[in-house]
């Protein structure tokens, strides 16, 4: 447990051992250049607003995850999930380009103001409302879509390997500029 703030610069991988809580009261400042940073454990909890530098990059919390500078590496896979709570993903770009993208927040997610692209992406608003506000793009792979309502209020969505959108509620995917090639699988009301 770190009652403060975190800071670490690290000149390899990043691992939080099997079994281990990470718990910070303030914010963490993670830099380990060009290297992966893992922490994955499902009960971490990041109580201050976030920033990672690194290759691929896995950051999971229990409860809100405030992301609020995040820099992979290109061709790296992203992945930042608030289990129990929300996810915030400060504004700007995501391009991961050849690396997969998976963003979970079980009380909502909103896309606005962050393009994202990646070779395949996966969003998950868990309980709430799954907000795409900006483009989305998958180059490679698929595009996978949850929430309880997914709703696309800007932006253009381009997945040529085809898309699954699974919603409780109402699913709302009506940009001009949208191109489905592949199959697309929706569920919802």
């Amino acid at each position: 447990d770190v009652d403060k703030n975190l800071k670490v610069t690290s000149g390899g991988t990043l691992t939080q051992q099997t079994g281990t809580r990470l718990t910070v009261a303030g914010s963490t400042n993670i830099d380990a250049g060009a290297n992966d940073v893992t922490l994955d454990t499902t009960t971490n909890d990041f109580a201050g607003p976030v920033s990672v530098i690194g290759g691929a990059i896995t950051v999971v919390d229990f409860n809100d995850l405030d992301a609020t500078a995040i820099a992979p590496t290109v061709g790296k896979n992203l992945t930042l999930e608030a289990l129990n709570g929300q996810l915030k993903v400060a504004g700007g770009a995501i391009n991961l380009g050849a690396g997969a993208l998976k963003l979970t927040s079980a009380t909502g997610l909103d896309t606005t103001g962050a393009p994202l692209t990646a070779a395949a992406v996966t969003l998950n608003a868990g309980a709430g409302t799954l907000t795409l506000g900006d483009n989305v793009t998958t180059t490679t792979g698929a595009l996978s879509l949850t929430g309880a309502a997914v709703n696309q209020t800007a932006g253009k969505i381009v997945a040529p390997t085809g898309a699954t959108v699974t919603a409780t509620g109402a699913v709302t995917l009506t940009g001009a500029a949208n191109d489905f090639t592949g199959a697309v699988a929706l569920t919802g009301t």
